[in-house]
């Protein structure tokens, strides 16, 4: 999925839901995943929560932060589902991570 404006996604009160692409890429993955049945709802829901936890945001928030705690805890619910080794795990995030960034600049 790719913004190619590289403007923020806006709701139609005016409010952005994705503040970059990447956000918006990593919501498809997390669908994806779910669509695949990697993970079942309720436990996604759980570790994001526990992710936010300390520190809750709403959507006027930084969007970074939210979507940076839903990376790790995506991340977390892959690695234990053992779907992949954490080093090669890393490996590919750290890929798509400067493929996205080579794609936008």
């Amino acid at each position: 999925m790719k913004n190619v404006s590289d403007k923020p996604i806006p709701l139609p009160d005016g409010n952005e839901v994705f503040s970059a692409p990447w956000h918006c890429e990593l919501f498809a993955v997390t669908i994806s995943l779910y669509e695949k049945k990697v993970f079942d709802w309720a436990i996604w829901t759980t570790e994001l929560g526990n992710k936010l936890k300390d520190k809750p945001v709403s959507i006027a928030d930084d969007l970074d932060y939210y979507y940076s705690r839903w990376l790790e805890a995506l991340e977390e619910l892959i690695l234990s589902k053992k779907m992949m080794y954490p080093n090669d795990f890393k490996k590919e995030v750290l890929s798509q991570i400067k493929h996205i960034r080579d794609d936008h600049h």
